[in-house]
């Protein structure tokens, strides 16, 4: 018989029931639980006890062929500088969600200074261009528009017996610059009125309403006044000279003699202002010979306009410098009025008498 002490354990009998034993101690204890119908007994309960465990025992996990390469991936991500990582968390969380969020506004923050200083630069680069191109366009739109104002007062000198331009009267209803649209106007030589605004002037889409000499003659003193300063649109037109004693507008003969140009306030002129038309201190004149230049007007000083001295001007026309006599929209007596002789022709606005004293 048997002692206790060469019993098997429960231990051993579960290690027996889980396939745990090596050969040797399995083929032992099946022999003694042939010759023990007690300890076949113990080995049934145990079997029993062990029962639960089995019904609830879970699959084994068993890893994807892909596992190595995600975790090496993960590896290589949080080993890289933290500037090179994916801006996308890898976790779901608070703390991730917050983070990516931050620096998505970094990046986005930084990406609109970088587009807005492009913007910049870019603006920067092409406005001068674009302006430079538009006041160009307007010069043009200007030029043509003396030209062909030109076009018409040649034909109406070419009708009169001495080839004289329209002529402004030294007094009454009819003396003031812009009579001469009145005189083109009533021969039929005077094409669309758009033709009398400079295309630079807040005006040029204003439609002038030209009168005849019989409604500025019979007309109430009010729209009179009206009509001599808005008929002639913002073109100045030469005031003519006193010659001999006599007064008498330009001939299409005569060379060199400004006949229409850009108006321009007398007053600025004597402040010694830079008016902006065509550019700083430019003007269009059309002259007797039917062509348009771009004038630089002279810098007057307080010894010219105390000494009446004349002045000298540079004209710019296609990047050649010409000398013009005397300032085109003063005389000599530095007044906005009729020439003192036949070198002094100055051009005055629409309203101006050429006897003007002011």
């Amino acid at each position: 018989m048997q002692s206790s002490s060469d019993l098997p354990s429960d231990e051993d009998l579960i290690g027996y029931l889980l396939n745990g034993l090596d050969d040797d101690e399995r083929f032992r204890l099946e022999r003694m639980l042939v010759a023990d119908a007690k300890l076949k007994q113990r080995l049934e309960d145990l079997s029993e006890l062990l029962l639960p465990i089995e019904n609830v025992k879970e699959d084994a996990f068993e890893p994807g062929h892909t596992l190595v390469d995600r975790t090496m991936e993960l590896i290589r991500v949080y080993d890289r500088p933290v500037k090179e990582r994916d801006p996308k968390p890898l976790v779901a969380g608070l703390s991730a969600v917050v983070d990516a969020a931050h620096r998505t506004v970094r990046i986005a923050w930084v990406d609109s200074l970088a587009l807005v200083a492009a913007g910049v630069t870019l603006l920067c680069v092409l406005l001068p261009s674009v302006w430079y191109t538009r006041e160009e366009s307007r010069r043009f739109a200007c030029s043509n528009n003396l030209r062909e104002i030109g076009e018409s007062l040649q034909r109406f000198a070419d009708t009169d017996q001495r080839h004289q331009f329209p002529k402004i009267e030294t007094q009454g209803p009819m003396s003031f610059a812009g009579v001469y649209v009145v005189k083109l106007h009533e021969a039929g030589l005077l094409g669309s009125t758009q033709l009398l605004w400079c295309p630079t002037n807040p005006r040029s889409s204003f439609e002038v309403s030209v009168p005849s000499t019989t409604q500025l003659m019979q007309a109430p003193l009010d729209i009179r006044d009206s009509w001599q300063r808005f008929v002639g649109g913002s073109y100045a037109y030469n005031l003519g000279i006193i010659e001999n004693g006599i007064y008498r507008t330009p001939c299409s003969t005569e060379a060199d003699v400004p006949i229409l140009g850009d108006m321009i306030c007398e007053d600025d002129i004597k402040a010694n202002l830079k008016p902006v038309i065509h550019g700083c201190n430019i003007t269009n004149i059309l002259y007797s010979d039917g062509k348009v230049r771009a004038i630089k007007l002279p810098s007057l000083s307080s010894t010219n306009l105390s000494s009446n001295a004349p002045t000298t001007k540079k004209g710019i026309d296609s990047g050649s410098i010409t000398d013009v006599i005397d300032h085109p929209y003063l005389n000599r007596s530095f007044i906005n009025a009729a020439g003192l002789d036949s070198n002094d022709w100055c051009l005055g606005p629409s309203y101006r008498s050429p006897l003007s004293t002011r």
